[in-house]
Order: structure tokens, then C-alpha cells, then sequence
């Protein structure tokens, strides 16, 4: 495996096919945890990758940030 490097958006760069914490059109992202710099992106991520990756905990507090998104915008 080439070795990691980060690019101009924070993405880490893992081989050719692993992306850690932003979207840099890999097939496969992992997130390492929910900070907000993280999550940029998330959107484009979850339409191209074929697996994005976490913890329980963390995809947990991503659906509630969603959730408590989604409520605001359509004020239920």
C-alpha cells in the first residue's frame, strides 16, 4: 500500500480505494468520528461510495444530527 496523505479538503488518502473523514471519490469512506469537518461532503459520499464505514456510535449521532436537521428545516 503507497503510503497516506491528506489532501486540500482534509480527506485522508489510504491506497486507492480508502478515504478517511472527508469525500475524495473512493469507493470505500470511513469516518472516525462525528466533528463536524468530518461530515463534510457526507451527502456525495453516501451516493458514490460502495461502504461508508463507522463505529455504531458514531453512525448513531450522524442519523440524530440528520434527524434533528431534517425536523428544523420542515419545522415539525
Amino acid at each position: 500500500m503507497n503510503e497516506a496523505r491528506i489532501t486540500e479538503n482534509g480527506a485522508v488518502l489510504l491506497g486507492e480505494n480508502i478515504v478517511c473523514d472527508a469525500h475524495s471519490g473512493r469507493p470505500v469512506r470511513v469516518i472516525t468520528h462525528a466533528h463536524s469537518d468530518h461530515l463534510l461532503h457526507l451527502e456525495k459520499s453516501l451516493c458514490f461510495c460502495k461502504k461508508v464505514i463507522s463505529t455504531l456510535a458514531t453512525r448513531d449521532f450522524i442519523s440524530t444530527l440528520i434527524l434533528i436537521f431534517l425536523l428544523n428545516r420542515h419545522k415539525l
